[in-house]
């Protein structure tokens, strides 16, 4: 696939889905002023967890529109004129993907930032373990939506693993508020080996990327 092939595919899910990131971004924006404002004690003392909640609606919502884009829009007509294979075509909206997860960590953290900096309230400082641990685990989860859509060849199977993984976030939730020593037990391990788990999350994001090409790359068509 020539590079001419790959701009295209890139530019024409970025025309798609441009008006939903900017709305997606402003709206976490202003769920996380909002949630600073209203709660800031839970926030001095959870900054990362609440982080990763709003961070996960954007992935979510981003992740699925990606996969739905071509269905949706009818552009499935537009690819198939390309010179590429689905392979290709699947590997251009994973590098969407992790760009997606880049671009809403980068702005959330610059969001949390100025709000710590300029408002009215004592927030605590984001630390580089808190920062990629938090990215690494959204791009698992990114990377994992959309391989289930991918690889089903429908966008509905995004839901999938949607439920395990708010399981999980409000157990932990009730645990960190009902029993805070109990949920600060579990976090702690994973705090300290950071970087083990945040290079185990980034190989489980490419294993899951190379099984899902190896798998889409058996079709010839989208349809």
């Amino acid at each position: 696939m020539s590079s001419r092939g790959l701009r295209a595919l890139w530019w024409k899910d970025l025309r798609l889905q441009g008006g939903a990131l900017i709305f997606v971004l402003g709206f976490e924006a202003i769920l996380l002023v909002g949630l600073v404002g209203f709660f800031p004690e839970r926030f001095d003392q959870t900054a990362g967890l609440f982080l990763q909640a709003i961070a996960c609606l954007g992935t979510f919502e981003m992740t699925y529109r990606i996969a739905a884009a071509d269905e949706r829009r009818k552009s499935i007509l537009f690819l198939k004129t390309l010179p590429t294979t689905v392979g290709q075509i699947y590997g251009a909206k994973f590098v969407l993907v992790v760009l997606g997860v880049v671009v809403n960590a980068a702005w959330l953290t610059g969001v949390f930032l100025a709000t710590r900096l300029l408002g009215p309230w004592t927030l605590p400082s984001l630390g580089l373990d808190v920062l990629v641990l938090g990215a690494t685990l959204q791009l698992l989860l990114a990377i994992t939506l959309a391989s289930f859509a991918f690889m089903t060849g429908s966008e509905r199977a995004i839901w999938v693993p949607l439920p395990l993984v708010l399981l999980v976030g409000v157990a932990y939730v009730w645990l960190r508020f009902s029993t805070p020593t109990v949920g600060e037990s579990v976090l702690a391990p994973v705090m300290e080996q950071w970087i083990l788990v945040s290079v185990s999350a980034v190989g489980l994001a490419l294993l899951l990327v190379l099984l899902t090409l190896g798998r889409v790359r058996r079709r010839t068509t989208l349809a």
